[in-house]
């Protein structure tokens, strides 16, 4: 683009003089900032997809829970709808269970992922098709609310494959096709000699960049990140133990506690939020209120209002006995202790770099082992005809992808050339 490099010298900006040779090392370098912030957007964006995964898979159990609204319906009816639920509910639920997110922020990996999940969602899609259609005619809403999760899957997918990371991969090929291009031009002997060079010179960056790692792993902060890390993930396992506990303790009352509710309707919404997150609900309850509903439960048992056997009976009061105040209220302190533990382990977890330094170094070291694929692939297979291709061409692509990218206009010097006059800078922009 002409225009843009006659705006840029109209306007004063100042340009960057980068030859050839080193450009590829540049361009890393200058775009690791960009790319380290379109990396946290991509972890925004895998975690919204772990999420949506999540909530689908809670939509998944509603459904499989829900009751038909009306129980007159043939015996027929009902064997065809219940088996189109079984086969909707173990085929989504195998798509969930094999969403794997990957932890690998590599663009090839990452397109790799997304080409792999879509390919399954088309699948997903085709093959429920008839199930989805039937059971939307007994249970509209939960039906509908799944698949509203899958289609937010769906964007997720569509936001993944919108990053600055397919714009990098781009450009890096424009910079080694100009580079193969003007080392074909020089002819086979002097692309032997040059890429050689590079090899060497590219083994050395990336045997001291596993150096670095290695360091950075071996040291006291990299140690430090691994116990606050183990120490996470037994907060929240112990955290998790006691969800289950008390989920377990309600599960075993549900039939119960919902003819109580269908007795006495005000009190559903309370208990219903016990029995959907028993843990999350006890959070909330700061006044456990909970505990004059089970009362009032406790009390309908006892004069035999719901109909119940004697072990029925004996099993409900034992449990209702263990969810005494006492019991819920240490149980809802334990939490919140486990829950401030985890807070601050993040924050520790958050003040230590040393994480992000090997991040870093792993990014750059893929790129440059990329790199030093290529030229050995180039090195065995050198050409010495000459290429067609135009080289003015390819070097005015690169720097415009380059310039939109970076917002830096460059000149890419080539063997040969001369800065133009009227230049600000010199190959680093100094």
């Amino acid at each position: 683009m002409k225009w843009l490099k006659t705006f840029f010298k109209k306007a004063a900006i100042e340009e960057y003089n980068i030859p050839l040779e080193r450009l590829f090392d540049w361009f890393i370098e200058r775009s690791m900032t960009l790319i380290d912030e379109e990396k946290q957007q991509l972890r925004e964006k895998l975690r919204q997809l772990q999420g949506a995964r999540s909530v689908l898979k809670d939509k998944l159990k509603l459904l499989g829970e829900a009751q038909l609204m009306n129980a007159a319906l043939p015996e027929k009816e009902k064997q065809i709808m219940f088996g189109n639920r079984e086969a909707y509910l173990r085929t989504v639920s195998a798509f969930a269970d094999g969403l794997v997110i990957p932890d690998e922020l590599a663009y090839e990996k990452l397109l790799q992922f997304i080409s792999g999940a879509e390919e399954r969602m088309g699948q997903l899609v085709k093959n429920t098709a008839r199930n989805y259609i039937i059971l939307k005619e007994f249970f509209s809403n939960e039906v509908r609310d799944g698949g509203n999760q899958l289609t937010a899957i769906e964007g997720v997918f569509a936001g993944l494959k919108q990053t600055k990371l397919a714009e990098l991969a781009t450009i890096k090929k424009k910079i080694n096709e100009l580079e193969e291009t003007v080392k074909q031009k020089g002819g086979f002997a002097d692309t032997i000699i040059q890429e050689k060079q590079a090899l060497a010179l590219t083994e050395s960056l990336i045997a001291s960049a596993e150096t670095h790692m290695q360091q950075l792993r071996t040291g006291k902060q990299f140690q430090e990140l691994e116990l606050l890390q183990k120490q996470m993930a037994a907060l929240k396992g112990k955290l998790k133990n006691h969800h289950d506990l008390l989920s377990k303790s309600f599960s075993s009352i549900e039939r119960l506690i919902r003819k109580y509710c269908a007795a006495y309707p005000e009190e559903a919404r309370l208990f219903q939020s016990y029995l959907t997150n028993a843990g999350d609900a006890l959070l909330a309850d700061t006044n456990v209120l909970i505990v004059d509903g089970l009362d009032r439960l406790r009390g309908t048992i006892l004069t035999g209002q719901f109909g119940t056997d004697d072990k029925e009976r004996h099993d409900s009061l034992a449990r209702l006995n263990e969810l005494s105040v006492e019991h819920l209220k240490n149980t809802a302190a334990l939490m919140e202790k486990i829950n401030e533990q985890i807070l601050d382990v993040y924050k520790r977890i958050r003040l230590n770099n040393v994480q992000r330094e090997i991040e870093e170094l792993e990014y750059k070291t893929a790129h440059l082992k990329t790199k030093h694929a290529a030229g050995i692939v180039k090195v065995k297979k050198a050409e010495k005809k000459e290429t067609k291709d135009d080289i003015s061409t390819l070097r005015e692509g690169a720097e415009d992808a380059i310039n939109a990218f970076l917002g830096m206009p460059i000149n890419i010097l080539i063997d040969g050339d001369d800065k133009e006059s009227g230049d600000a800078s010199d190959s680093e922009g100094e």
